[in-house]
């Protein structure tokens, strides 16, 4: 802790930013892009599980191609 080593304590809060739908589904879309239209290896890329990128894909009104 600073208090014993004498460093200076800087503190960084972690502020959570919402993305907008438009961000968000410019993320999906291009994940789609980047995995060739495999959804499973888009998934991945996003770091999401296949049942949360298919609802995303339903909730975010992107059809598929």
């Amino acid at each position: 802790p600073p208090e014993i080593t004498g460093a200076t304590a800087v503190s960084s809060p972690s502020v959570f930013i919402p993305l907008s739908t438009r961000d968000e589904k410019t993320r999906f879309l291009t994940a789609l892009s980047e995995a060739n239209g495999n959804r499973t290896e888009a998934a991945k890329r996003l770091g999401i599980s296949r049942a949360t990128f298919y609802r995303r894909l339903v909730e975010l009104d992107i059809q598929p191609s």
